[in-house]
């Protein structure tokens, strides 16, 4: 009986670590910082893209615009509804 408490518990054991091994291969994987530094320096709209952008423009029609998706910072109203109310944010360079 303790033997085979023991092999089970070994087992358990054994897979865990496996799975442990197996979340450490993906992080490796993952982006550098240099890499995200330089889509994000990409990803930045200058003060012509701003001035291109009017009033009652749709999300769409702004993102072809400037080029990239925007960061999604205020969803309001009924979800699957036409009244919804979204603010997206781009970050820019100071035109200063």
């Amino acid at each position: 009986m303790k033997k085979s408490a023991f092999i089970l518990f070994s087992l358990c054991l054994g897979f865990s670590m496996t799975a442990c091994e197996q979340r450490k291969e993906v992080k490796n994987q993952t982006a550098t910082s240099s890499t995200v530094m330089e889509r994000k320096q990409k990803e930045s709209i200058n003060i012509n893209h701003f001035s291109s952008i009017n009033e009652g423009m749709t999300y769409t029609e702004v993102k072809d615009l400037i080029g990239f998706e925007g960061d999604l910072l205020i969803e309001e109203g009924v979800e699957h509804s036409t009244q919804i109310k979204q603010i997206f944010a781009w970050k820019g360079n100071n035109p200063n």
